[in-house]
């Protein structure tokens, strides 16, 4: 029943015990907070707030003295325009139900509706006459409680014991903090209620609170949590929509968890309040624990904004997602400290999902950790982190921007699907972009993810699912890039100096070592630092400015880059190797070991190299450093030099191997060890690939020649011609159809 509260007494005041089945109204006649006393269950009267609850007995303390709460400090919920003997015309029926209950000093409390017709209200058989037009009354669905006076300082509520309602409206006060403090309140979904907490006011309430939905009403509120869930609540907390009644509500409305145990029931909850764009409001998390059983989401009706700081922990073995279902929802998730877990052993879609469904989501990771650690379920894939998941459209768009903290995921996948492959209904994206941009922190990728819980398995990494225009972007410019196991990518990157140099730690936070394989090409103004014990083998065509660094481990570079001739090669005096597993060399501005000074111009390569190749303990393999000056124009004498045959004429075959000396220099190959045969053919084409001194120096001309009897009686005539100035790293020619038999060969030419 709904009854209003008002003291007589305004200068005196005690502590508001807020029970189930009550609506409590706090309003005074001083800018003092009002704060009261009543506990339900005493039935007798006294000076301690003693007595059945209605309004019109002395029943409520306030200083040990009892008073009464008078009919006039109701609040206007519906207002009788015109009285009859058993019907009441109202303003509005919004809400109303046959079966609810009127509650008045004006009739007997009680009086229940028997009937519903536009805005004509009919009661059981009780008089309606002594209401004058324009009273207001109180309209009581089940057992609904009502805190706020809307105009007087907000005062302190004790709740006595665990009290049960189905919903909760915190009104607004005139000004001030609400306080709730005591016993425990749990709002349920019952009776046809929908469980909801509904804010108009600044509140703060340290009681153990349990709802289903909860709803900001009023601009500019904050919602400020620190008892926890009440153990075994039916619904939990969190369960349900944090949403607001307007946009404008929900943009400016704040829900602060400062401490306390939370857990959820049922399919979890969404955060659908907060603005993204200038980072305020929303959901701030900044101590105690959330463990959610079912979805954690930001962003799933309209723009929202999340965080979690401090000590918060956020524990959850759902999916996490933020920005779903169209453009216009756009989601931020920052993690500026705390510790977020997402288990996966709940939920059947991919544990994390940044921009779903054509939803625009970000993930900002600032400092804390970020743990994506599942091993999935039957249904569900474990330990994956979806940029950009299911996007149809070019507004769709992930995006996960690392600047501090760690996170740790299995697989980082752009443009896949809410399910793993193999799953039924699987949709990766087909447009939208996703990106990741970091500038600090650690990333540790790798472990054994179970696709769907289908006993398939995967190693993780970092792999791209979409397909038609999706996109993605990979942005590197400081923080480390670590392995919890051996994982690979064929994923392009680019390096930038942000934050100076990339970390690739071939290892744990614990410092196991790991092996990383990147296949797909490093480009940009960036550089490499390598650490851990485990090896990094970069096999892509690479194109990266910066210098390069190897603390500890193996880094395997196996092309050659004429793109880093002013960049810096140190490598750690020990513990430490690089292994040149390319052909020729590669020119770089300085070489470092360890602590010493640069060294001098020169050709390095392994120990036992021939000369002039200078041997160092700290380079394996078949190719060699360059250190210096990049080779002159018409340097193939440099190049003999630097790969032990100095002095060789072009012409000449050192390493007897049926190409000449020019032919290896132009192609790439070693002049000292037997090469394979250069070219390969494939699907009517024949490729051939250019070496990296070559295409630097600009003194060779290649041509691919054809004959159908090897110039026997059909002279070989020219069909390809790339000149010195042509950079294209490689040469191919398509060969005719419909002709019985056909031979090319390549024609090699040094420009003087």
């Amino acid at each position: 029943m709904k009854i209003p509260v008002n003291p007589t007494l305004s200068a005196r005041r005690g502590a508001l015990t807020l029970a189930a089945s009550i609506s409590v109204l706090l309003s005074g006649h001083s800018a003092l907070a009002a704060t009261f006393i009543w506990d339900p269950l005493q039935n007798t009267l006294g000076s301690d707030g003693e007595g059945p609850w209605d309004n019109t007995t002395a029943n409520w303390a306030v200083d040990g003295v009892d008073v009464v709460f008078p009919t006039s400090a109701q609040t206007s919920l519906t207002v009788a325009l015109v009285t009859g003997v058993n019907t009441l015309t109202v303003a509005s029926v919004e809400g109303l139900a046959v079966g609810q209950v009127l509650s008045s000093d004006r009739f007997p409390v009680g009086t229940t509706i028997t009937g519903i017709t536009d805005n004509v209200v009919t009661l059981d058989a009780v008089s309606t006459n002594t209401l004058a037009i324009g009273s207001v009354i109180h309209f009581s669905f089940n057992n609904d409680a009502l805190i706020g006076s809307f105009a007087e300082t907000a005062g302190t509520i004790t709740v006595a014991g665990n009290q049960s309602v189905d919903s909760l409206d915190l009104n607004d006060a005139g000004n001030g903090t609400y306080t709730l403090t005591g016993g425990g309140i749990t709002i349920a979904s019952r009776n046809g209620s929908t469980g909801a907490l509904r804010v108009n006011s600044d509140v703060a309430i340290s009681s153990p609170l349990s709802w289903k939905n909860l709803v900001f009403q009023s601009e500019v509120r904050t919602l400020t949590l620190s008892g926890g869930s009440i153990p075994g609540a039916v619904n939990g907390s969190f369960n349900g929509s944090v949403s607001g009644s307007s946009g404008s509500a929900a943009q400016t409305a704040t829900l602060s968890v400062t401490d306390g145990l939370y857990t959820t029931a049922g399919s979890g909850n969404t955060i659908n309040i907060g603005d993204q764009s200038l980072e305020s409001g929303g959901f701030k998390f900044s101590g105690g624990t959330l463990a959610t059983g079912g979805s954690f989401q930001v962003a799933n009706d309209r723009t929202a904004y999340a965080e979690v700081t401090g000590t918060a922990i956020l524990n959850s073995s759902g999916q996490i997602t933020v920005g779903r279902n169209n453009n216009s929802n756009i989601g931020k998730l920052v993690i500026n400290g705390g510790t977020v877990n997402s288990t996966a052993t709940s939920a059947p879609d991919v544990q994390v999902q940044i921009g779903r469904a054509n939803g625009v989501g970000v993930l900002d990771v600032r400092s804390g950790v970020f743990n994506v650690i599942g091993n999935g379920v039957a249904g569900n894939s474990g330990g994956i982190m979806v940029i950009n998941s299911n996007g149809t459209n070019a507004g769709a768009s992930g995006t996960v921007n690392l600047t501090g903290g760690t996170t740790t995921v299995k697989e980082l996948r752009f443009n896949g699907s809410n399910r793993s492959s193999g799953a039924v209904g699987v949709e990766n994206s087909t447009n939208g972009t996703a990106t990741l941009n970091m500038t600090g922190g650690s990333l540790y990728v790798g472990g054994t993810v179970q696709l769907d819980g289908s006993g398939a398995v995967t190693t993780g990494g970092i792999v791209n699912r979409g397909t038609g225009t999706s996109a993605y972007a990979i942005n590197l410019s400081g923080g480390t890039v670590g392995a919890d196991a051996n994982w690979s990518s064929s994923l392009n990157m680019t390096l930038g100096t942000t934050n100076g140099n990339v970390t690739f730690k071939s290892g744990n936070a614990a410092d196991l070592p790991f092996d990383i394989t990147l296949s797909g090409s490093l480009s940009g103004t960036g550089g490499i630092t390598k650490t851990g014990a485990g090896i990094l083998t970069l096999s892509g065509t690479n194109s990266q400015e910066g210098d390069i660094v190897v603390s500890a481990g193996t880094l395997v570079l196996g092309t050659s880059n004429s793109n880093n001739q002013s960049a810096k090669v140190t490598i750690a005096e020990t513990g430490a190797t690089l292994q040149l597993d390319f052909s020729g060399t590669d020119t770089v501005a300085d070489l470092v070991i360890g602590s010493n000074p640069p060294l001098a111009d020169g050709v390095y390569g392994a120990v036992g190299s021939p000369s002039p190749i200078i041997g160092l303990s700290q380079i394996t393999g078949i190719g060699t450093l360059t250190v210096g000056a990049a080779p002159p124009s018409g340097g193939y004498s440099s190049w003999a030099t630097a790969n032990g045959i100095p002095g060789e004429p072009a012409s000449g075959d050192f390493d007897s191997d049926g190409l000449t000396n020019l032919v290896e220099y132009a192609l790439g190959t070693s002049p000292t060890a037997s090469s394979q045969p250069p070219g390969t053919f494939s699907a009517g084409v024949v490729t051939f690939v250019k070496g990296a001194d070559a295409l630097a120096n600009n003194d060779v001309t290649f041509e691919i020649q054809e004959s159908s009897d090897l110039g026997v009686s059909d002279p070989w005539s020219t069909v390809v011609t790339e000149g010195p100035t042509d950079d294209t790293p490689d040469i191919s020619y398509t060969l005719p159809i419909g002709q019985q038999k056909v031979f090319t060969r390549l024609k090699i030419t040094q420009v003087p």
